[in-house]
This record gives C-alpha cells, sequence and structure tokens, in this order.
C-alpha cells in the first residue's frame, strides 16, 4: 500500500511543490530584476524621432557610484543608460532629449557624458524643465551639439536619491544655426562677436566724415 497524505502521493505531493517554488523563484527573479540597460556598458542605442518615444524605467536600477555632481545635477540616484552617436562623414547636430512627455510619472533627471564608460566626462544635466508641454517642472530636457563619431551616454535618473518610476524618452535633432566654420560649441554666435564687428563696420563709414570735418 503506498502512503499518502491528503490522498495525493507523497512522491508527486513533492513534485508539486518543487514546480511550486520553482516558479515563485522565477517570477520573483522578473519581478526585482534590474533594467537591461541599468549599466552603461550595456545602454541602448538612441534614434532621433519627433513623434516615437522611447519608453523606459528606473524602477529596480542600481545607483552610480562615482558621477557625482554634472550640470544642474547630483548624480547619486539610480537610473538607467542610453547611447548617442553620429556616424561618420555628417555634419555635427543639435540634439535634444527630453523627458517631457505623459509617460514619465516621477520626477526626472537627465544627464549627459561623453568618453567611455570606465572615464565619462561630464557634458551637461538638467533637473527641472519649467516650459515642459506636460505643464509640470518635473520633467527633464537637455539640449547639445553633437559631433560625429562622438559618444554621448545620456543617463536618465531621479532628481533625488528616492525618485524612480517609469518615462518616456523624446530624442530630436536639428541643424545648427550657421556654417560648422562660424558656429561656435554652443551653437549660435556670441554678442560680443556682433557688437565687435558692428561697431567695426559703423567705424568705417565714419571715417571720410571725420576726414572731411577737421581735414
Amino acid at each position: 500500500i503506498q502512503n499518502t497524505m491528503m490522498g495525493v502521493p507523497h512522491r508527486r505531493l513533492f513534485y508539486a511543490i518543487s514546480m511550486i517554488s520553482c516558479l515563485t523563484c522565477k517570477m520573483s527573479a522578473q519581478i526585482f530584476a534590474a533594467p537591461a540597460n541599468d549599466a552603461c556598458d550595456n545602454a541602448i542605442t538612441l534614434r532621433p524621432s519627433e513623434q516615437e518615444v522611447v519608453l523606459g524605467s528606473t524602477i529596480n536600477a542600481t545607483a552610480n557610484d562615482g558621477l557625482n555632481f554634472c550640470g544642474d545635477n547630483f548624480v547619486n540616484s539610480p537610473g538607467v543608460w542610453y547611447l548617442y552617436q553620429l556616424p561618420s562623414g555628417i555634419d555635427k547636430k543639435i540634439v535634444q532629449i527630453s523627458t517631457c512627455t505623459a509617460q514619465t510619472n516621477f520626477d526626472t533627471a537627465v544627464t549627459v557624458y561623453s568618453g567611455v564608460c570606465s572615464q565619462l566626462e561630464c557634458l551637461n544635466g538638467n533637473d527641472n524643465d519649467q516650459e515642459c508641454d506636460a505643464g509640470t517642472d518635473k520633467h527633464s530636457t537637455i539640449s547639445w551639439h553633437a559631433a560625429p563619431e562622438v559618444a554621448y551616454y545620456i543617463l536618465v535618473h531621479g532628481s533625488l536619491q528616492e525618485h524612480n518610476g517609469d518615462f518616456g524618452l523624446l530624442v530630436t535633432e536639428t541643424e545648427p544655426l550657421g556654417s560648422d566654420d562660424d558656429t561656435p560649441d554652443d551653437g549660435y554666435k556670441s554678442a560680443a562677436t556682433s557688437s565687435c564687428v558692428l561697431n567695426a563696420w559703423l567705424f568705417a563709414l565714419m571715417v571720410p566724415s571725420l576726414a572731411m570735418l577737421y581735414g
């Protein structure tokens, strides 16, 4: 006679319990798994699009030690990484990355770096975009001049250490004003340069009149 417990053979009961435990472990691992782009080395490549929103989440992401301050941001909160890189043979672009979308549900910050993951160099960071179309300053927008063949690493993270959630990322690129030869790194001709040119032009017009007056 086979020993049973509650009408089920011991061996079958053991298999059933084992299967339930295995499924529970797998579900727990999936629930608490870090995002695929949690590390800089696993950054997801971004493509510019004026319509497509890139969906992401910082839930279960890990903090990035050693980055400290960059732009407006103190980078001590969990975040996820993206990569933006223009191909060779094209002109530089003005790139804008924003969490100013309906899909963003927490207080974000966006920080941009150049270089390699093992030695990142701060480019800039933005915490609050007060002109965001979504009507909140909890979203973030940052723009910079991207040169071809340069790797730019974008970290989307919380404004504070306890901030995390889901977000929608919008990536756009536009042509800079002027040509590459006369456009400085900030994308616009400086006011000082324009003022000097204007003053020189006015002086040149005044020289003949002064010569006639005092000649």
